[in-house]
């Protein structure tokens, strides 16, 4: 998946993903930056175990995420299948609020990679929630230990779900914000409205519409036309066979 990436060059990459996270966010877009952290080969990937020095974790890999969070106020993270070190990247306290959310300050949503058919092993749930994960990709309360999810569960977990629906929204009203910002201080053309689909003006188009409605009310006036003339045969019909039975009478 190296192909995926901008470079080999962590500062490189640093400074095209702030201006990327910001043009998205700027635009009404929720990025989810992809994969935190380690992920450099797509070969057994789910089973792979990443070994290193904390000053090549900090320089080399977790350098362009660092910057998106603090420079460009990025809103969403998205975890590995791999492991740092022995742990899962998404249950991985040290990673995920010791460093993101304490050290760097992130406040956005974090969100596992695809967990549909992966997942069942090591993609757990529980953990995954208490170490700052806020979401699961295709995940199923299935494939957690049994643990109680209603009010009665464990106090840990409630407060790890309610922290993880915080997260969520401030992503979400984060980048509406931000979105509304951009569009109060740029120019008409250069605004940005999230949800609506702005196409160059067509001339054919209203043409179009123009002629698909005449030819509408012209069908409708026909058979308007139509439906009286055999009304009116058909009352013409009738006073007829009045008439005639009045003279058998007579």
């Amino acid at each position: 998946r190296n192909f995926e990436y901008y470079s080999e060059c962590p500062v490189l990459t640093s400074y095209m993903l702030v201006r990327t996270v910001q043009g998205m966010q700027n635009a009404g877009v929720y990025p989810s930056i992809k994969h935190f952290v380690c992920n450099d080969t797509e070969e057994h990937r789910h089973r792979l175990f990443n070994w290193l020095t904390e000053q090549a974790l900090r320089e080399v890999y977790m350098k362009p995420f660092q910057w998106a969070v603090q420079r460009a106020d990025a809103v969403g993270l998205m975890n590995t299948y791999n492991r740092v070190g022995a742990i899962y990247s998404g249950g991985s306290i040290a990673l995920n609020t010791a460093v993101a959310r304490r050290e760097w300050g992130y406040k956005g949503r974090i969100i596992s990679d695809y967990s549909g058919n992966v997942s069942a092993d090591f993609m757990v749930l529980d953990q995954a929630l208490r170490a700052g994960q806020d979401l699961g990709m295709a995940v199923s309360f299935n494939q957690s230990y049994g643990f109680d999810y209603s009010e009665n569960g464990p106090k840990r977990l409630q407060y790890a779900m309610r922290e993880a629906m915080h997260h969520s929204i401030y992503a979400w009203l984060r980048v509406l914000y931000t979105n509304s910002n951009y569009n109060a201080s740029a120019d008409k053309e250069s605004q940005i409205i999230v949800g609506k689909k702005i196409e160059p003006f067509n001339w054919w188009k209203p043409t179009l519409y123009a002629l698909d409605t005449l030819i509408g009310f012209g069908i409708l006036f026909w058979g308007v036309a139509v439906f009286w003339d055999q009304v009116a045969d058909l009352l013409k019909g009738k006073k007829g066979t009045s008439g005639d039975k009045n003279e058998n009478i007579d």
